[in-house]
This record gives structure tokens, sequence and C-alpha cells, in this order.
């Protein structure tokens, strides 16, 4: 199949910069190299390159549903990451918590009064603290 294509410098260019971007994939998201494979597609399709796609694509309509898709996408992955960025710390006294209760469950009583000496300890409200030892 390659060998119907012509391997131009542009072309060459264009992997080479799609293979830097895939090295890159550990720290990119998934919308964000739609994106990026977007903009590559619209740039081949400026310097003559002529790929058929299947169910009547053409460049530009590939190019704006991996846009419209990686936008998306990358929204998603950046407001998951802030949510996680943002619940870091609560996360971490939930850990503490639990861990905690664990080793001196036999101590501490009743859940509700584990709850209330946790409440002392922690900047949580007791109905949240009293929801992490629910099940434990």
């Amino acid at each position: 199949m390659e060998d119907d294509i012509e391997i131009t410098d542009e072309i060459v260019k264009a992997r080479k910069r799609i293979e830097e971007k895939m090295n890159e994939l550990k720290v990119m998201d998934y919308g964000t190299l739609l994106i990026f494979a977007s903009v590559v597609s619209l740039e081949l399709q400026d310097k003559g390159a002529n790929w058929s796609f299947p169910n009547g694509f053409d460049y530009n309509k590939y190019a704006a549903k991996m846009l419209i898709k990686g936008a998306e996408l990358s929204k998603i992955y950046y407001s998951k990451k802030a949510s996680e960025k943002s619940h870091e710390e609560t996360n971490q006294f939930k850990s503490e918590i639990l861990k905690d209760y664990k080793t001196n469950k036999s101590k501490l009583g009743s859940k509700d009064e584990a709850a209330s000496y946790y409440k002392k300890l922690y900047p949580l409200a007791f109905s949240t603290i009293r929801r992490y030892l629910k099940n434990q």
C-alpha cells in the first residue's frame, strides 16, 4: 500500500512530527492527540496529499470530526484533572482517617464516636467522616 504513495519531504516531516507526538503520548491526553492529527491532516492536504477516506470523508470532514471530538475529550480530561487537584487534600484526609481507623477501631468505640474524634483532627464535616467510616 505504501508503494502507491509518493514519499515526499513533507510526508516524511509529517510522519516525524507524528512520531514525536506519539512519544509524548505519555503526557498527552487523547483529545489533544486528535486535535494534533487533524491539523497534520489539513497540512498534508495543503501540500497536495491525495488519500481517500472511507464513508465519503475528505480531509476537511475528517479534520473537523477529529477537532470536535478532540476538543470534547480534552475538556473532559482537563476537567477531571482539575477536579482531582481540587480534591487532593480531602482525599489525603480520607486516606489517613481510614488507615488510622483500621488500626485503632477497637479503641474508638462506635463509628459516631470515631467520626467525632476525627472531626477534631481534620477540617471535615462530621457527616463526611461518618460516610467514610460507613462500610469499615
